[in-house]
């Protein structure tokens, strides 16, 4: 899981930013895009929401430490522990793993694979 951009969209002859969160599934390797209008928490999520809903929920997520991600995971780790969510997701709690700081290539997939 990543964010790629800014990249500027005009819409109704107005310029915006937007950004491209990249999925990539480490088993099948599968990539998936989508846009949000900024970088906030609330949009990650929604998108999240949209990604889960469409690809399935994912049993572990791997990011980086950018701010948008830490407070996703802070969000999330708490909706997660909601009882009505605990009910509706019952074992399929999703696990974040964050990278090193200062280490953005210590948990590429080769790195990972090589561990196996």
């Amino acid at each position: 899981m990543d964010f790629a951009g800014p990249l500027y969209v005009k819409e109704h002859g107005d310029m915006h930013k937007t950004y491209i969160p990249v999925y990539t599934c480490a088993v099948s390797r599968a990539v998936h895009l989508d846009t949000v209008p900024d970088l906030s928490a609330e949009a990650f999520i929604r998108n999240f929401r949209g990604f889960a809903a469409r690809r399935g929920l994912p049993s572990e997520v791997i990011s980086d430490n950018g701010k948008t991600f830490k407070a996703a995971a802070k969000k999330l780790t708490t909706l997660f522990k909601a009882p009505k969510m605990r009910r509706n997701l019952a074992n399929h709690a999703v696990k974040w793993i964050f990278n090193l700081e200062r280490a953005p290539w210590r948990t590429g997939f080769l790195n990972e694979l090589s561990k196996v």
